[in-house]
């Protein structure tokens, strides 16, 4: 049954705060040794029963990366414990959840208590909390997650593959992030929004309260700056879009093909994209390879990554993007978006675990005419 709700009852109104406090402690995406790093990537692997790492073979193992060592690490304990970098990270919100000078913002189409959700808003997960000196946005694909009060794994993400990717960013970003909210048109089950940062901010006020862009355009880009310095250039669509997010808007504004890894249950899968709209092709990743001895293929992955194969000129052009929403025919007409990082040694990570990719055949009409037969 389709359930449609905007998830208010569960947000919270704008809080009232004085503005003598805007909080002296910088919130920070947390590394695997609980230390402040400016952005991480993790890549939760699926249940791979047989494998000789017992946190794989239990569905909680994942590899690492951040600024520091852009090559994978395979964590040796799983995302269900709370010593790895995503619980230290999510434990300085539940630490001062509280807070009244602290703003947060939980979004994901399927709630993590199994309360209302949402078939129409964005296909887009992830957590934002800031206070007005600096804040983390954590772009992520795992469904029913995080809770709101404190760590937990849900029991619904051990068995596919999940992809994560955590950054940095001062307050002066956080405009930004809120304007690509409104274009992702998010399901929230949980909010603060203080009302110094509201007030600044009023654009968040209106993601909280359900509104979206529902004129044109539907889509928009923009580059943000980590704490750091690292440039990321976030995508963000609405429904109103109704557009593949990677062979529409991704490819021809990086101006890169793409292998992208997405969700390929059920009907309404898009094809690999290879036509005369523009010379850059999308291809549907057919398996995954990545060291280790780890090996699955897309059927396993529930992930939301693409990772740029070749450009117009045939020089590799370093991309790699993590997101929430899957190449499907109906996920056309649903906002969601990716945040891209344009790095050559995570692209060479990203690359080599692409095993196999699917060929392009027939059209994007075909693709159409799949969707409406069985959605």
């Amino acid at each position: 049954m389709l359930i449609v709700f905007f998830g208010l009852l569960f947000a919270s109104a704008v809080i009232s705060a004085s503005d003598r406090d805007i909080g002296s402690f910088p919130f920070s995406c947390m590394d695997q040794s609980n230390r402040p790093v400016d952005w991480f990537a993790a890549y939760k692997l699926p249940h791979l029963k047989t494998s000789p790492h017992p946190h794989v073979a239990n569905g909680t193992g994942f590899l690492y990366t951040d600024v520091n060592n852009k090559q994978w690490q395979l964590s040796s304990v799983g995302l269900e414990l709370s010593n790895q970098a995503l619980a230290y990270t999510l434990q300085q919100f539940y630490d001062r959840a509280n807070d009244p000078t602290v703003f947060h913002l939980m979004y994901n189409d399927e709630h993590p208590l199994d309360g209302p959700w949402s078939e129409t808003l964005g296909h887009t997960k992830g957590v934002l909390f800031f206070n007005q000196l600096q804040g983390i946005w954590l772009v992520h694909s795992v469904p029913k997650f995080p809770q709101n009060t404190s760590y937990a794994w849900p029991s619904n993400a051990y068995y596919y593959g999940q992809s994560m990717l955590c950054i940095t960013f001062s307050y002066s970003q956080l405009g930004d992030i809120a304007t690509q909210l409104y274009y992702n048109t998010p399901f929230i089950y949980s909010s603060a929004l203080p009302t110094s940062i509201a007030q600044a901010i009023p654009t968040l006020a209106q993601v909280i309260a359900g509104r979206y862009q529902s004129t044109a355009p539907y889509n928009r880009q923009v580059t943000l700056k980590s704490l750091g310095g690292q440039s990321f250039v976030s995508f963000a669509k609405a429904g109103g879009f109704q557009r593949d997010l990677y062979y529409d808007f991704v490819a021809p504004s990086l101006l890169a093909s793409f292998n992208t890894e997405t969700w390929q249950h059920g009907g309404g899968n898009l094809m690999s994209w290879c036509y005369t709209t523009h010379p850059y092709q999308v291809h549907n990743i057919e398996s995954i390879s990545l060291p280790f001895g780890i090996n699955f293929s897309n059927y396993d992955d529930h992930s939301k990554f693409a990772v740029s194969s070749w450009t117009q000129n045939e020089v590799p052009n370093p991309w790699v993007c993590i997101g929430d929403i899957n190449r499907q025919q109906h996920q056309m007409f649903r906002g969601g978006g990716t945040v891209c990082i344009q790095d050559r040694q995570i692209w060479t990570i990203y690359n080599s675990a692409v095993a196999a990719t699917w060929p392009c055949t027939g059209s994007p009409s075909d693709d159409v005419e799949e969707s409406n037969s069985v959605w």
